[in-house]
C-alpha cells in the first residue's frame, strides 16, 4: 500500500488575511462616514419640517385674527420687534392658560401675543440663530398692483454648524429660508 505524501493544506495565508482585513476596514470607514452624513441630513430635514409646521401655525394665527392683519397701517416688522423685546418675566398675556393672564382686549393685543408665542416657538425649535419676518407683498397670481393682498411669513435659520451632504458638495449657503403666503 502506497500512500500519497502530498500535503493537502487547507486554510488562508497570512497575506490573504491581511488583505481581507484592509478591504473590510476601508468598507467600514466608508460606511461610518455615510452614516454621519445621513445623520446630518436627517437633522436638516427635521429642522425643515419644524419650520414648515411653525409657518403654518403663524398662518393660522393670522387667519384667526384677520381683523388686525387686514388693516392698511399694520407694520408687521414693528410688531415682531416689540414681541422680540419681551423678556422672560415680561411677556404679553392673552391666554387663559398663562398664569395671571387676562383675555386679550383688542385684536392688537392678540396679534402681539400671537407673534410673541410664535417667536418663542421658533427659538425653541430652531436653535440655530433663527430670523422671522412677516411682510405685505403684492399677490403675484392676480392682476391687482399695489393691492397688498398677500402676507409673506418667513423663517430663516443658520445651519453652518450642521453642514449637509449638498452643502459639502457644492459649498452652498449656510442659511435656509422657508416662506408661506397667507391670503386674507
Amino acid at each position: 500500500m502506497r500512500r500519497d505524501k502530498k500535503n493537502n493544506m487547507n486554510g488562508f495565508t497570512l497575506i490573504e488575511v491581511l488583505v481581507a482585513m484592509v478591504v473590510m476596514a476601508i468598507g467600514l470607514l466608508g460606511l461610518a462616514s455615510l452614516q454621519a452624513l445621513a445623520l446630518k441630513d436627517n437633522q436638516d430635514a427635521y429642522f425643515r419640517s419644524q419650520a414648515n409646521f411653525l409657518l403654518y401655525e403663524m398662518g393660522d394665527r393670522i387667519h384667526a385674527n384677520a381683523e388686525y392683519w387686514k388693516r392698511s397701517y399694520v407694520d408687521p416688522q414693528a410688531i415682531i420687534a416689540t414681541a422680540q423685546a419681551y423678556g422672560v418675566g415680561s411677556q404679553p398675556n392673552c391666554n387663559a392658560a398663562d398664569p395671571g393672564s387676562a383675555a386679550c382686549v383688542t385684536s392688537d393685543d392678540l396679534a402681539l401675543y400671537d407673534v410673541y408665542r410664535w417667536w418663542q416657538d421658533v427659538k425653541t425649535a430652531l436653535p440655530l440663530n433663527p430670523i422671522i419676518s412677516i411682510a405685505w407683498e403684492d399677490d403675484p397670481t392676480t392682476l391687482t398692483i399695489g393691492g397688498n393682498e398677500v402676507i409673506k411669513v418667513r423663517i430663516t435659520w443658520d445651519k453652518s454648524r450642521q453642514p449637509t451632504t449638498e452643502q459639502q458638495a457644492n459649498g452652498a449657503s449656510t442659511t435656509t429660508t422657508l416662506t408661506l403666503d397667507v391670503r386674507l
